[in-house]
Formats: C-alpha cells, sequence, structure tokens
C-alpha cells in the first residue's frame, strides 16, 4: 500500500482529503485482514504453516505484512510495484490482482542489520500474532529467539511481560537500574542474584532455565576469528 503515489495527467484536480480518507480506509481494512488471518492461524495448523513459508521467502517482511501476503496470495515469491515491475521490463497483464501490505515504517536498524524485538511489540496486531507464535512454534520443532536492550520498554507490554515469564531460557547480562527492577520483580530475582547482572564485564550475567536462576562468566577470546564474526560492536 503505498504511501507515495504519483498522480499524472487528467482533467480532475488532485483532492488530497480524499486521497488521505482512501488510504486510511485501505490501511484499516489490511489491519482487519491481518487479525482476522492471525485469529485463524491460532487454531488452523495448515495456515500457521503457511505463513511460516511466506515468512521464510519474505525474510525482511515484518509480520503483519508476511500475515497479509499469506492471507492474499500465500504463493508468491516476489512482490514489486507497478513502477518496479515495468523497470525490470515485466509487462502486468490487464486485470492484474494487487496484494496490499504496509508501507514500511522506519524502525531502528542496529549496524548489523538486526532489529530488537521490543519493536513488535508497538503494533498490537504483531504482539499478538507474536505471542500465539511464542506459544506454538515448538510444536512444529522450532522455536523462537528475541533479543533487545530495550527491556524497560519491552516490559510496559503485558504481552510482553507473560511471553518472557513463561519463557524456558533467558539469557541476562549487564543491566541498568531501572531495567534490573522489572526484571526482578517480573522474575523474583533476589538481591544476591541481582550482583550478577550489575555492573559486570561482557559475557557475564545470570541464565534463567526452566525456574531456575544460574549466573555465569563466559569470556570469549577477543582474538579469534569466530570473535570477529560474533561481535556487534562498531568499533571491532
Amino acid at each position: 500500500m503505498g504511501i507515495y503515489d504519483v498522480f499524472e495527467g487528467g482533467s480532475q484536480p488532485f483532492d488530497k482529503a480524499a486521497w488521505i480518507a482512501k488510504k486510511n480506509e485501505e490501511k484499516q481494512a489490511a489491519y482487519e485482514l491481518a487479525d482476522s488471518t492471525a485469529d485463524r492461524m491460532k487454531t488452523d495448523g495448515t495456515a500457521f504453516r503457511s505463513y511460516l513459508d511466506v515468512q521464510g521467502r519474505f525474510d525482511r517482511y515484518s509480520v503483519t505484512n508476511a500475515i497479509l501476503v499469506t492471507a492474499q496470495k500465500p504463493d508468491a515469491t516476489q512482490l514489486k510495484d507497478y513502477k518496479k515491475w515495468r523497470e525490470d521490463g515485466v509487462t502486468i497483464d490487464k486485470g492484474a490482482t494487487k496484494i496490499t501490505i504496509l508501507e514500511p515504517g522506519n524502525e531502528y536498524t542496529r549496524h548489523d542489520g538486526t532489529r530488537t524485538i521490543y519493536l513488535m511489540f508497538q503494533n498490537e496486531y504483531s504482539a499478538n500474532f507474536l505471542h500465539t507464535l511464542w506459544k506454538r512454534v515448538r510444536k512444529y520443532g522450532a522455536f523462537c529467539t528475541g533479543i533487545t536492550q530495550n527491556v524497560e520498554d519491552l516490559l510496559q507490554s503485558h504481552t510482553a511481560r507473560t511471553m518472557l515469564s513463561n519463557s524456558e531460557l533467558l539469557v541476562m547480562l549487564n543491566q541498568s537500574g531501572n531495567d534490573m527492577d522489572r526484571l526482578a520483580e517480573l522474575l523474583n530475582i533476589s538481591n544476591t542474584q541481582r550482583s550478577f547482572m550489575e555492573n559486570v564485564g561482557p559475557g557475564q550475567g545470570l541464565l534463567k532455565v526452566g525456574s531456575s536462576l544460574v549466573p555465569f562468566v563466559n569470556q570469549f577470546p577477543t582474538n579469534t576469528s569466530l570473535y570477529k564474526l560474533m561481535s556487534t560492536k562498531i568499533n571491532e
């Protein structure tokens, strides 16, 4: 669903208010379609597997857009707007069916190309779907991994708090004061256990494994090729 439409030719003046109203209607319809599709996937294993296939092919797409593709054309392999297809020398058949997705936003991306999981909870639809995925994916022989440096922001979401408290494995590295307080309250971390996440170096922290909390120290050699591949520090 492109925001930057091009208007040229024609004798009618461009009605900006009408265009905005139309785009808002299209966006609302897209959200409703994503919501109803996500609800169906909660109980329909075939639909859920179809979503996983789509998300695998369009791994750069948001959860919401992958759900929208699943709802409209789950066998799609490439999606481009009209202008891009023409630039690639492809003729659009008359009467071709369009696929509606949402215009990407300016989400924060780290220098290594990854995004923090808390962004998923800023949208009701992606948050609810991620919650369902988090609970069901192990039934299909898979698992979910999330990472964030914004613990306080993440825990403002009730859905995120429920997911964290029910997760089998959490790796908690050095934490700030506010983040520490939130995690301690959620996971019943004692003052002694908190000390393993406070003012500690890289590779040190606290593991939550099932109902157990285990301190760890994993100081990986920094003079190895593997460290250079794994490090996310900009100056390295």
